[in-house]
């Protein structure tokens, strides 16, 4: 932004609104206030992001097991709160879902159970969703996606790191263990619970990716695109490699709908894309047959229940437990205690989860809250075609969304994180674009 146009919105926005401060008025027209501390800041959201599917990696105080995850990010959030840069990202979505949480709490099975995945709700929204909205309003959405990027760039590189190291020496990296090793190939799950989190983690990247890539244009994002692909197919995760068809189909789709590039540009891009695509297929195919097999021709085998690791035969049950419990469900958190089989139990379908413990309202909320972001996106991208990271984060989220349904608990917190990526952008855009004058100036 040049000077003149920095002086000529600041003299609009004083006159019709005098009350404001100097500071306040740089923050509406997209001038970022000096951030205090931003080494410590980034340092310390790196470690937020870096940890943040540390299902396995906690400490016992006091009885209570903390993880390393959730203690990174309430120091992020205390950090932000002691520097006077913590800001409330206030959301009718978000805010209605979580007081409407309330009655299935009160309400539940075991409301003891629930009243702790309440807290975790709560937890999430205070110290993800907020967190990440004041970064960006303090440093800048810039700063966050390159911390995104060099998120997913390091994650892919252990993969691929630890996986050799593996088959190489039969050493495995501290903190970064294997699932085992099935068909010669280590099924790495760095940090995460099993391969399949993992996987789904990544789905976001390759959305983020695919869609600069496929449907901007931006080439130098191609090699991050196939790279993720590949690390995908490492995990030999089975929702992985399905993830990875879903995304291509939704790219596929949106890239031959989009106005952008002329039929031609878009054949020659289409063929590439599938090209690579295949490539990275035969590839794992001729170096891991049986393992390909296994893990991804099974899903085209018919034998869903199978392909799926059993998942699909809890549909049915937790469907009837929703339909038993529709208003206001049985509680979060309850599923197992519920059905008798203990708290380890737990539903298969994330969608159907929602439905079974919280009930129809709450989860029709959320399901709204996961979808906004693309739709809003989309809206403001039309407009102005600029805003690619913008669409490419929300895409990020709905895709990740999608293939969470071969898994279950919407309380995962980098579910809540790419919630509060999302949102937080859109925000940051919807602000820049609501004080921004475009003036044509000359020097």
């Amino acid at each position: 932004m040049k000077g003149n146009d920095i002086i000529l919105q600041m003299n609009k926005l004083l006159l019709t609104n005098p009350q404001h401060s100097f500071f306040s008025v740089l923050s509406q027209i997209g001038y970022k206030k000096p951030a205090k501390c931003l080494t410590l800041a980034n340092v310390l959201l790196f470690l937020c992001l870096f940890f943040v599917g540390a299902d396995s990696i906690g400490m016992e105080i006091a009885s209570f097991n903390i993880r390393l995850d959730q203690l990174f990010w309430l120091i992020f959030s205390l950090f932000l709160f002691l520097t006077g840069q913590y800001r409330l990202l206030i959301n009718p979505l978000i805010l209605s879902f979580i007081v409407l949480l309330i009655p299935s709490v009160l309400l539940a099975y075991s409301p003891s159970t629930s009243f702790l995945y309440l807290f975790f709700i709560i937890f999430n929204y205070l110290c993800i969703v907020n967190p990440i909205y004041s970064y960006v309003k303090f440093y800048g959405k810039n700063r966050l996606i390159n911390h995104i990027k060099t998120l997913f760039r390091s994650y892919i590189v252990l993969i691929f790191v630890s996986s050799a190291v593996k088959l190489l020496f039969d050493i495995e990296i501290p903190f970064i263990n294997t699932y085992g090793v099935l068909f010669g190939i280590p099924r790495i799950k760095l940090f995460f619970f099993e391969p399949s989190y993992l996987a789904t983690f990544l789905s976001f990247w390759i959305a983020f990716t695919g869609y600069l890539f496929i449907i901007k244009g931006e080439k130098r994002y191609g090699f991050d695109f196939f790279v993720s692909v590949l690390a995908t197919f490492m995990t030999t995760s089975s929702t992985g490699m399905l993830a990875v068809v879903i995304i291509c189909l939704l790219l596929g789709v949106g890239y031959l709908a989009s106005k952008e590039v002329i039929f031609k540009i878009k054949l020659q891009r289409s063929l590439l894309l599938l090209l690579g695509i295949m490539i990275i297929i035969l590839a794992f195919k001729l170096v891991f047959p049986s393992a390909f097999d296994f893990f991804f021709m099974r899903i085209f085998s018919g034998d869903l229940s199978s392909a799926t690791g059993g998942r699909t035969d809890r549909y049915s049950e937790t469907f009837i437990v929703f339909l038993d419990n529709t208003i206001f469900g049985i509680g979060p958190g309850n599923y197992g205690i519920y059905l008798e089989e203990g708290s380890e139990y737990v539903p298969s379908n994330v969608t159907l989860e929602m439905f079974a413990t919280i009930g129809f309202l709450p989860s029709i909320l959320l399901l709204s809250i996961t979808a906004f972001p693309f739709l809003e996106s989309f809206s403001i991208s039309k407009n102005n075609p600029n805003k690619k990271n913008m669409m490419a984060c929300a895409l990020g989220l709905l895709c990740f969304f999608i293939v969470l349904q071969a898994n279950q608990n919407f309380y995962r917190l980098y579910y809540w994180l790419f919630i509060g990526i999302a949102y937080s952008i859109i925000k940051d855009n919807k602000e820049e674009e609501n004080t921004t004058i475009y003036v044509k100036t000359y020097y």
